[in-house]
């Protein structure tokens, strides 16, 4: 739930963009897309925000349509963050669920268990690493001669970024803390109402469960399967004969480390 101080119900009613202004952007973008107070989301004015002053309180109501369990503001039983613009909250004895967090259309991937302990979907962003399930568009293209399919440009800078990953994956390279966590965010916000601020509430990466997200990211268990079983290497060299990661040599495939952990720089 969120807070924001000195903004008026109506004002948030009729311009939601305020919120982005403030600094929640990427946790609840599909809302700004459709934006229907009282049937995706609830605008309530308390007596008092966790500030002392006034605001407004703002609930992102679940796929499922159930009401928030709690519509003010309690110190006693409930946890509260500045973000600077605007105030992230949760209750202390009933936390978000994934459920309650995610977004109404899902990208498929692996489900891991994150920091919180619960279960959550984080997403494949490249498919055996040439296929997607992104949002997109088609339309013709009189140069080729064909549609061309084009990935939606909110999601078009994670599709491009994961080129690299795999061989990060398998070469064993050290990726920076910071770039890891940012787009670990990332990828857990297309499946859920979450980012920066919300993920660090909820205490949802560590260690491993950033490797686990990031490998979901390139289908990371895919990879690791095929070069574990005999019959699916060859199938994996002859489909990716002529892709630069492996030249297509099963030799270079044998000498490479199978899918684990990302190594961050800090380590």
């Amino acid at each position: 739930m969120y807070y924001f101080p000195g903004l008026s119900r109506d004002q948030l009613q009729s311009a939601p963009e305020l919120m982005q202004e403030r600094g929640v952007d990427r946790a609840l973008r599909d809302l700004y897309a459709d934006w229907k107070p009282t049937h995706n989301v609830i605008l309530i004015e308390p007596p008092k925000g966790p500030d002392g002053g006034r605001g407004t309180w703002v609930y992102a109501l679940p796929p499922s349509g159930d009401v928030p369990r709690s519509t003010g503001y309690n110190a006693d039983t409930q946890q509260w963050v500045d973000c600077g613009g605007y105030w992230l909250g949760i209750d202390v004895e009933l936390r978000p669920t994934p459920e309650e967090l995610q977004k109404p259309d899902v990208i498929h991937g692996y489900r891991y268990v994150l920091g919180d302990g619960l279960e959550w979907e984080c997403p494949v962003v490249r498919e055996r690493l040439l296929h997607h399930h992104l949002p997109s568009s088609y339309g013709y293209d009189h140069q080729a001669k064909d549609w061309v399919q084009q990935i939606d440009s909110d999601y078009l800078g994670l599709w491009e970024r994961t080129a690299g990953w795999v061989d990060l994956l398998f070469n064993g390279d050290d990726y920076s803390d910071v770039q890891l966590m940012e787009d670990c965010c990332d990828l857990l916000s297309l499946n859920y109402r979450v980012h920066r601020d919300e993920i660090t509430l909820l205490g949802l990466l560590t260690s491993k469960t950033s490797s686990d997200i990031f490998q979901a990211a390139v289908d990371g268990p895919w990879w690791k399967a095929c070069l574990e079983d005999p019959q699916k290497k060859s199938e994996l060299v002859a489909l990716f004969a002529g892709v630069s990661s492996f030249n297509g040599d099963e030799g270079n495939m044998t000498d490479t480390t199978p899918v684990g952990p990302i190594t961050s720089s800090s380590d």
